[in-house]
């Protein structure tokens, strides 16, 4: 709240802003007097709530008389309470001690107070005559979170102390906590600043200063601004992209001078902080202020945390997106050097010679032939550029190749000359300046990628045109005098030297081919191993994949250690033990134990086998680590290294303790079925889809005058029951095979013995579908047949 000033009422010290907690040091009543009636006169007539902690030697009352003479209304600023005086028992001491919290409570209800009934603030002062020296240190405390605390509210507050009471050391720490102190000298009050606190102002001025000094020199671009996207500030950075002065921005809607908009764009990061209140960052393009910057807002609040705009900073990032330009194209052109590098050997090659050589080398490997043999030489590819050379004569470099035209005739010349010469061989040539030049190709896989030059000499049995090297001066503009002397010195070579160098240039070009073809052949086996390397972690990953997310775990045990190298994660699911934990049980330390020691025997036997089958499969109860047992079923196999050395066992471990527990209980009900059928009165048969008996119990021997034995696997119309009755018959079976509901009939019939038979169905019993077949029995599928002879 600083730099709302209010008027104190005291003339030593003029207006004072909200948050100012001062002192005063006095000897006498009076002193108090002078003092406390013209500051709380103030505060009244300017709406502030005023509180008044007072203690000897000026009492409630009298302090009350002392300030009637000043306002004489005086009770009505009592009456509404906008004014109290209060003794220091209630609002520093508790229990006759002084308490530090009642204190800032009492402030803080007071502050309160005086927000919630509309005054502009809180003025408060007391007089500390009353503070033992033993509570001195604990009031010194208090006195030091006073003034941290009030410095950003509408508070002024003042402190009374009787000098009489206080030693250096006291007034020292009384001065400390406060922003400046009131002494009377003579008849007179002055205001004395705080050191400290003067230091730490000088500081607070200096770091604006610093910090103004640095929001104008960075050279990113910075503005503050508020939630209607006004400009409160803006550095000179920024000033001068929009072209103006700093001080011209302040006002200026953004989107306006900006973008030139009538609304924030749509990528807008402060756009965005003003819905959300985070800070967000962008990276955006715009003409207006000449590329790409990097925009970041951090949200700015006021006191009371409510969002009042943001800190706006623009990085320039075009020197950087000219890097990242430069060196996308820089990727791009390295990769497609290495997909022609890697581009299968029997493919046309396509790529610079520069891409599978290494020039340096080859450079220093030139300087040294020349340093021994003063032969020239050179290695250009086939588009004519240089790429190695050595003994260059002056009257190329000087003359020749600085000249647009006559440069054009050395590039004319080494491409003419650079096609179609014999690998193996050499080609002369007179370039189109009149000198010699020899070539030999260096040839990869069959292809040329470029030549080994030598030349700018003359054969030393051949004179000199010297008017014809005079007139090429005049013609191209060179000095004359300078051009016949580099003529001068153009080396005279003989024939046979010429032979004997190219010879070991010829040489030379084969070594480069060879290595070159080799370099090729070389990174394609390396791409060819990364392809695979790569495509078997990728399977393997796939692989892991796989076996992770499945419902089975599986597993690889090593031999050689007894430890598992590899275990699934879903154990842990199955039997409760985690990965680690498995993988730290071996065959002698627990986990063979787990298996229930019924299913031990059968276990150590198939896994002896598998030793010599090569694979096993076993199913076994495992107690798990909640103490109960489930069924496993372990299917694996044992992989041996190319010795014959087993080494591994690989499987799955899958849980099948339900399909164990659906086999007993059906087991179970097959038992009970048969024993019920098989001692019923009652025939009770089953049929398959093809309606043949696949079951009957005894009861049917009679009727059918048959055995069991012989009506299983037989229809009834291979039972020579008649054709209408199998078909009604039939079509009740067809009826439970579509719907798996069970099927009541009831008819009679004469057997092929001559024995009618009623069939009628019994309560509760039915036809039903169980499996692909019907049967006929007890609870819920029964009939009962009766015969008559």
């Amino acid at each position: 709240m600083k730099g709302q000033n209010r008027e104190s009422g005291i003339d030593a010290i003029g207006d004072i802003p909200w948050g100012t907690h001062f002192c005063q040091f006095y000897q006498t009543k009076e002193d108090l007097i002078e003092i406390f009636i013209p500051y709380f006169k103030a505060g009244l007539e300017n709406n502030e709530l005023c509180l008044w902690i007072t203690s000897e030697p000026l009492g409630i009352e009298e302090a009350k008389k002392f300030l009637k003479k000043a306002v004489p209304d005086i009770e009505i600023y009592l009456e509404k309470g906008q004014i109290e005086i209060i003794p220091e028992t209630f609002f520093y001491l508790e229990n006759g001690a002084f308490d530090s919290s009642r204190a800032l409570n009492k402030g803080t209800e007071g502050f309160n107070r005086a927000i919630n009934n509309g005054y502009c603030g809180l003025r408060s002062g007391g007089n500390i005559s009353w503070l033992k020296k033993t509570d001195w240190d604990n009031f010194t405390g208090y006195e030091e979170k006073i003034d941290s605390a009030i410095g950003n509210c509408r508070i002024i507050s003042m402190c009374a102390y009787s000098l009489d009471n206080c030693n250096a050391t006291d007034i020292i720490d009384v001065v400390a906590n406060h922003q400046f102190t009131l002494i009377k000298k003579g008849r007179r009050w002055e205001k004395i600043e705080s050191p400290k606190r003067k230091k730490a102002e000088e500081a607070v001025i200096q770091a604006t200063k610093n910090w103004e000094y640095t929001f104008d020199s960075v050279p990113d671009l910075i503005a503050i601004i508020d939630t209607e996207y006004r400009i409160i500030r803006a550095n000179r950075a920024m000033a001068a992209r929009l072209g103006m002065e700093a001080k011209e921005c302040t006002g200026l809607t953004c989107y306006r001078a900006i973008h030139g908009t009538d609304g924030p764009p749509s990528f807008c990061p402060h756009r965005q902080l003003i819905k959300d209140g985070l800070e967000h960052t962008a990276e955006v393009f715009e003409d207006f202020l000449k590329g790409y910057f990097l925009v970041s807002v951090s949200p700015l609040h006021d006191l009371g945390g409510k969002l009042i705009g943001s800190v706006h900073v623009a990085r320039d990032i075009n020197e950087r997106k000219k890097a990242e330009d430069a060196l996308r194209r820089s990727e791009q052109h390295a990769r497609l050097k290495l997909e022609k590098i890697l581009s299968p050997v029997n493919d046309t090659y396509d790529f610079e010679l520069s891409e599978i050589i290494d020039v340096p080398v080859i450079q220093s490997l030139m300087d040294d032939f020349y340093k021994l043999t003063s032969f020239p030489a050179g290695l250009n590819d086939l588009k004519g550029n240089v790429l190695a050379c050595v003994g260059w004569q002056e009257i190329c470099t000087r003359f020749h190749r600085v000249h647009p035209e006559t440069c054009r005739h050395c590039i004319e010349s080494d491409m003419e000359l650079s096609r179609g010469p014999t690998p193996g061989k050499y080609r002369m040539y007179k370039c189109k300046n009149n000198l010699w030049d020899v070539v030999t190709p260096i040839m990869v896989a069959g292809q040329q990628v470029g030549s080994i030059f030598s030349g700018q000499f003359f054969f030393e049995d051949e004179s000199l045109d010297y008017e014809f090297f005079r007139s090429q001066a005049r013609k191209y503009g060179f000095d004359e005098d300078e051009y016949i002397s580099a003529l001068e010195k153009v080396p005279r070579l003989s024939r046979e030297t010429v032979d004997a160098g190219m010879a070991f240039l010829m040489g030379f070009a084969n070594i480069l081919s060879q290595l070159s073809y080799g370099n090729l052949k070389l990174a394609q086996s390396l791409a060819e191993r990364d392809s695979l390397v790569a495509a078997l972690q990728e399977s393997d990953e796939r692989f892991r994949s796989v076996l992770e997310n499945s419902l089975d775990s599986a597993y690889r045990m090593d031999f050689q250690n007894n430890h598992f190298d590899y275990m699934s994660p879903v154990i842990e699911q199955i039997t409760g033990f985690s990965v680690r934990e498995i993988n730290a049980m071996t065959i002698n330390n627990g986990l063979l134990n787990r298996i229930h020691s019924d299913d031990r025997p059968l276990v150590d036997q198939e896994s002896a086998q598998s030793l010599v089958e090569g694979f096993g499969a076993q199913e076994y109860r495992f107690k798990c680590k909640d103490g109960k047992y489930r069924w496993l079923a372990d299917h694996f196999s044992i992989i041996k290294d190319k010795t014959g050395t087993t080494r591994f066992r690989a499987g799955i471990v899958r849980d099948i303790t339900e399909k164990k527990q659906a086999e007993e209980a059906l087991i179970r009900s097959e038992n009970n079925f048969r024993t019920l059928a098989e001692n019923s009165p009652d025939i009770i048969s089953r049929f398959d889809r093809q309606n043949r008996h696949i079951y009957v119990n005894p009861a049917a021997e009679e009727p059918y005058g048959r055995p069991p034995e012989e009506i299983i696997g037989k229809t009834h119309s291979e039972l020579g029951m008649d054709p209408e009755k199998v078909k009604f018959w039939e079509s009740h079976h067809e009826k439970v095979f579509a719907t798996g509901k069970p099927e009541s009939m009831e008819f009679g019939y004469i057997s092929s013995q001559g024995v009618t038979i009623q069939v009628e169905p019994l309560k509760g019993y039915n036809f039903s579908s169980f499996r692909g077949k019907i049967a006929y029995k007890l609870n819920p599928i029964s009939f009962r047949y009766y015969a008559y002879t």
